[in-house]
């Protein structure tokens, strides 16, 4: 999941780095945009305190996360070490 905010500039320039990785590992990962002033809760049920941030989920459960602006190496290196390759 992505938490972002429509008024957090960092989160709106993280939107291409996080389209680029959706495709690339698209057999591998779903993305899911979370706007944290609509869904407040979800982001308190998974610890989020600070936009953007990234949380990769298995089932219900936080595997891994990046908080702040990721490079784009920093995303590649979480879905890496957290997701499987396929095939």
């Amino acid at each position: 999941m992505f938490f972002t905010r429509r008024s957090s500039g960092p989160a709106r320039r993280m939107d291409g780095l996080i389209a680029h990785h959706a495709r690339i590992a698209r057999d591998r990962i779903r993305v899911i945009r979370v706007d944290v002033d609509k869904y407040p809760e979800l982001a308190a049920e998974l610890g989020v305190e600070a936009v953007p941030a990234i949380v990769l989920l298995r089932g219900r459960t936080p595997i891994g996360r990046l908080v702040g602006r990721a490079s784009s190496a920093e995303i590649r290196e979480l879905i890496d070490a957290h997701v499987p390759r396929v095939g």
